[in-house]
Parts: C-alpha cells; structure tokens; sequence
C-alpha cells in the first residue's frame, strides 16, 4: 500500500508502462482486501483503493485525451503546409516546398543551367508569363516537358488545380511525379475544394482522366499542377521515377428526387408472414422443422392421430402437431413495455392528426400492462449457515460432549497418597477414572417446502405480465416462508434468555452483547477472539440509528444522524462478533399493514441469536424446482399450476446457542442521564 500511496503522489510523472503497473497494483491489493471479513478498517483500505483507481484511470484517461489533442494539432498544421487532401488551402500541391525554399531552388537552378531535376522530364510551369519555364528556365516546346502549355497562355487565377488525391500511396507520392491535364472536360463543374481527385498509377499520362481548367481563387492552375515530385529509389533500388500520378475531377450529377410530401403518402397495408413449425413425435417429420403449407399440416395431422391410435392413456393429454406464428414488420408490433412507442406507432398508420375533438378526450387512453413490483429473494439465514447436503433426505450425527461433562476426570495425587499406596494395610487410595459415555444419536430429516399458484390457461396468455409477477412474488413468499422455518427452529433449539432495557437501545444492546459473548467464551474455555455468530433482524439497525439520533448532540452531531452501516457493523467485529442481518423473523418480528392513524412504531422486544460458528447447519436437500402441473382436473377448467419446491432442515451439532429476547427502545438515553442503580429506566 505504501508503493501505491508513493506512485500516486507523483503520478504525473509516471510513464504509461508505470501508470498501467501501478492499475495493475491496485486491482491486485483491492482483491486482496475484498476477501477479508469487513471492518471499518478493510471498508475504509478498499474505498481508498477504489478512489485510487478512479485517479489512475483519469491519468490514463486525460493522457489519451492529450494524445488525441496533439495528433489533431498535428493534422492541421500538416493540412495547413501540405494540404488536407493533395493541396493546402492556398493551392499548393502537397509536398510543395516554402516559398524561400522555392526562390533558392529557383535561383540555384537558373545558376548552374538546371538542377538534376530540371534536366528529368516534367510539366511545363510559366508562372512569370514569360514563355521560359519556371523550373527548368527552357522553352515550352523543349522534348524535356511532358505537358506544355496551352497555347502558352497565361494561367487564369480562378482556375482550381487538380490536386492529386491523398488516398495515393506515400511511396508513390514521393517518388512520382505528377502530370497534369490542360484538356477540359466537355462538361465542366466546379470541383469540390476538399474532394480529392480520384489517382491512377496504373494507367500512362495519355490514358490518365483530364483535369478541370477552372481555378481556385487562391491559386494558379499551373502551379498546382505541374509541381514535381522528387524522383528517388525504393528500397530494392528499382527506379520509380517515370511512374506518374494522374489528377482528374469527375462532375458529379445529381437529379432532383420528386415526391409527395410524407403526411400525403398512401399508407401500405402491413402483410404479416405466417411460419408453420412441426410438433413433436409426428412420424417422418421432424420436430421443429418448417411445414410448406395447410396441405402438410394436415398430412402430419393424420400421420399423428394413426401414431395415437396405436396407443393408450393419456388423460387429458394434448399434442402440438403444429405452431403458426405470424411475424408483422416492426412498426406493426405493439410491446407491452413502450406505450409511447405504441402509441406513435398506432398514430403513424391511423393519421390521428386529421381527427378534430370538439372538447375532452374522445379516444381511450394508453394502457399499462407492467406491474410494480417490490421484494427480495435472498437468503441471510441460510447464507449465514454452514451448508451441508442431505440429498438422501437428512442426516444422522452424535451430540458432542461437552467441557462439564468432564466434571470429575482431573484429580490431585499428594505425596502422602503415593505413601499410602504402598503401604500395607493403609488407606490405600486410588486415582479416580472417569468413564466416557457414547453421545445421543440424532438424526434430522429435510423437510421439503412446496407452493402452489392456479393460473387460467387464457388469462396467462392474454395477460403475461401478471403471471410473470406473480411468479417473482412466489419466490419471494417461499424465501420469507423458509427463512421464518430457519430461525423457528434455531430458536427451539436454543436456550431463550431475556435482557432489560437501561438505557439508549444501542448501549443496552452492546452491553448485552459483551455479557453474552463473555459468559458463552468462559464456559466453553474459547480463546476472546474466536468469533461468535450473531443473527438479528434488519429493522434493528434502523432502530440503532434512530437511538443515536435522539442523543445529545456533544461532540459528534453528523455522525450520530448519519450513521452507516459499516459504522454498525464495527460495533460488533470489534468484540470479535460476526453479524448476519435477516429479513424475516419469527413471530412479532415483522411489521404488519400500515393503516391510517399513528404510524407503526418498532416492535416492543427485538429476538436476536448468538451462537459458536459452526453450531448449525442448513441441510440442502436439492435444487429449487419450478415446473407446471397439468391434468384431466386441470384441463376440465382450462387452468393449469405453477410450483416452487424445496428441501431444507437445519441441525444443531455444536454445543449451545442463545435466543435471546431483548427490550430495546431508541431513546438516546446514555449512562449519566439516567440512575442505574434503580434498576430498569422509568
């Protein structure tokens, strides 16, 4: 952690590799505190590291960003000098040298005559109108150019250079050089400034496609046309430079598109397509595979009512022979969870907007077919156990013995009873022997814990978020069912105390927390930090914050009135108690209805158990089943049933447990407010 805390503190400094390093660090030290039991301290190291990963990722985050930022940047400065696509703004080829370096190359070559690259064929380029080309210093008609100029006139300032396309590749960009067209198209249309012209490698300057002789505004035609490109060699040392690179511009025509406006169109009739699927157990055919029409329906039909002829039983059976679903295009299909998207739907075919109301809503409202919904299906209970398979329907198990039970096995043996052993005709004591008895054998069966719910066949099908609900509400009573057997029997096999109230409900409570656990350590000889297990309702710890919000302000007023629930939960793993917080409880423990009038205050007592880890086991005796039910009863009303199963028990094999039944009222009541001494607060 201190690497971590160090790494953070000069993050910025942090290469990439160091920055994925340290991510790595945190996720691997975050997994390492995740599995440890949670305290104030492993809750608070795994928030820290959980704000530490927020910042490296935002590190790596805002780096990315940088990067993107400056390759941008980088792009613009390159459109800005080579062009964006072919050319920059100002009609400058891409690769066209600054102009102080193309008044140097200009004045070194008409020093020596030419440089090497004015000797090598290429366009002819008069800027200066002068008849002498501007690169090589020649005459137009000099076999060393390969365009000349258009009847040596001067280029027009608004004619747009054909630039070469940026989609050629580099190589041949650089080592190509590129040949411009003076011959118009016999239908010219202004180009595109940021279109690139399509590029040929392929093809010789004859075939190559002829260039638009309308100019940019910025730029003379010449000069963005007959720029050379240096000739090099490539890495095989093949020559490259009589390849050239061709630039053209293609007019592109468009036709306006006549239609009627969208609100006057004819609105086409929606044509669903109907899939026939086969049935199961129908001879020759398939179970799944498509049928092409009726008249195969009904062969498979026959071929399935003579397969049922050879056959008996079957109360109330029923056989698909086949399934036709209709699918409809998607602006057809109403869902049940869209009733805006229905409704547009439903305007968009049946032009509502043409409908006129005289006053009020003449058309039925939207119906809303989803069901809220609220509920929990888990098991604190039952997590809270230690599992154990009963899948031949239970168990068999020996009590343990306990420490008292050897009462009687240690004894002392003075000197004087050595002496008296020996002697003859003396007291002749013995050393006592305790006898081990066999333990009882008890055995505990499962139980299995069924609910039963009658759907009717047509209701199901009409109304599927009904049944869907219901469903998810089974399982939710079957969870509050089972868990309610639990701790009924968790609590009828432990020895049920009571606790008065004093005070405030969470000093009473810790108190008698500290009293249990030390008295159930002393008995069994356990070492003070061997956990215990604990189990209370949920609702208690809404009662412990509301007893610390009645205290008196004193020096922590915010963190009496916002207590969490690890705050809690360190009450109790600071006396080496492990707490498991239910949702159900057994009878008292759970709110009833609330009805008009004054609202439900807490349960008068709280019942909550302590117990060695260990001492229980919950006895899984399968998986949760959910299936259907039909029969000839069933059939007779058109209904059938859905079931949920389990089997579970739960077993005592350790040695003692506690149900104990505390009276706990929030009223921030505190030692020193109150005379103790006069026993319980009036």
């Amino acid at each position: 952690m201190d690497r971590i805390r160090e790494m953070l503190d000069r993050i910025g400094d942090l290469s990439d590799q160091e920055l994925s390093e340290l991510e790595g660090m945190v996720l691997s030290e975050f997994e390492t505190v995740e599995k440890e039991e949670p305290t104030a301290a492993s809750v608070d190291a795994m928030t820290n590291l959980a704000d530490a990963l927020d910042t490296v990722r935002g590190e790596l985050g805002s780096r990315q960003q940088a990067a993107a930022e400056l390759s941008r940047r980088a792009d613009e400065a390159r459109a800005r000098v080579k062009g964006s696509e072919g050319g920059d703004e100002t009609g400058e080829p891409e690769g066209a040298p600054a102009e102080g370096e193309a008044a140097a190359d200009d004045a070194e070559d008409a020093a020596d005559g030419g440089s090497d690259e004015a000797s090598e064929p290429h366009a002819f380029v008069d800027a200066n109108n002068d008849g002498m080309c501007d690169v090589c210093g020649k005459p137009a008609d000099d076999p060393v150019h390969t365009v000349a100029a258009s009847a040596a006139a001067p280029a027009e300032p608004e004619a747009p250079a054909a630039e070469a396309a940026t989609d050629t590749p580099a190589a041949a960009t650089e080592e190509a050089p590129v040949v411009a067209s003076t011959e118009a198209p016999e239908e010219p249309a202004p180009a595109e400034p940021e279109a690139p012209a399509a590029a040929d490698e392929e093809k010789p300057a004859e075939e190559a496609a002829p260039a638009a002789d309308e100019a940019a505004p910025e730029a003379p035609a010449a000069e963005a046309n007959t720029e050379e490109a240096p000739a090099s060699e490539d890495e095989s040392g093949e020559d490259k430079s009589e390849d050239t690179v061709t630039a053209s511009a293609t007019p592109e025509a468009s036709e306006p598109v006549v239609a009627a406006p969208a609100d006057r169109q004819p609105i086409p009739r929606a044509q669903a397509t109907v899939a026939i699927t086969a049935g199961a157990d129908i001879p020759g055919v398939p179970a799944g595979s498509p049928l092409q029409d009726m008249r195969t329906v009904a062969d498979a039909m026959i071929a399935r009512m003579r397969a049922m002829g050879r056959t008996s039983g079957g109360d109330g059976e029923q056989n698909t022979v086949a399934t036709l679903v209709a699918s409809f295009p998607e602006d057809r299909i109403l869902k049940a969870n869209d009733p805006e998207g229905n409704d547009a739907k439903i305007k968009a075919v049946v032009a509502p907007e043409a409908i006129t109301a005289a006053g009020g809503i003449c058309a039925p409202v939207n119906v809303r077919y989803d069901l809220f919904g609220l509920g929990e299906l888990g098991r604190p209970v039952k997590d809270a156990l230690a599992p154990f398979t009963a899948d031949r329907g239970g168990i068999r198990f020996v009590t343990p013995p306990t420490l008292t039970d050897l009462d009687g096995a240690a004894s002392i043996w003075t000197l004087q009873d050595d002496i008296d052993a020996a002697t003859s005709g003396g007291p002749d004591p013995v050393k006592p022997c305790l006898r081990i008895a066999c333990g009882q054998e008890v055995t505990v069966y499962t139980d299995a814990i069924p609910l039963c719910l009658t759907f009717g066949n047509m209701g199901a099908r009409a109304y599927p978020e009904l049944v869907a609900r219901h469903n998810e509400l089974a399982l939710i009573s079957h969870a509050r069912f089972a868990e309610t057997r639990l701790l009924t029997r968790i609590g009828s096999l432990s020895t049920a105390v009571t606790s008065t109230r004093k005070i405030g409900a969470v000093p009473d409570f810790l108190a008698t927390v500290d009293r249990a656990s030390a008295a159930y350590r002393n008995r069994h000889r356990m070492d003070e930090t061997a956990p215990l297990r604990l189990m209370a309702p949920l609702w208690f710890k809404d009662l412990m914050r509301a007893d610390m919000a009645y205290r008196m302000p004193g020096d922590s007023l915010e963190g009496n009135l916002a207590i969490a629930d690890a705050k809690i939960a360190s009450f109790l793993t600071a006396r080496n108690v492990n707490v498991a917080w239910f949702m159900d409880g057994e009878a008292g423990q759970v709110f009833g209805a609330q009805s008009a009038g004054s609202l439900l205050d807490f349960p008068d007592n709280v019942i909550w158990y302590l117990f060695a880890e260990g001492t229980f086991l919950f006895l899984d005796g399968g998986t949760l089943d959910l299936g259907l039910v039909r029969d000839s009863t069933l059939n007779a009303t058109n209904d059938y049933k859905m079931f949920v199963e389990t089997f579970e028990g739960v077993a005592k094999v350790g040695i003692e447990s506690l149900r104990v039944t505390s009276r706990l009222e929030p009223t921030g009541m505190v030692a020193g407010t109150v005379d103790l001494s006069a026993g319980v607060a009036a």
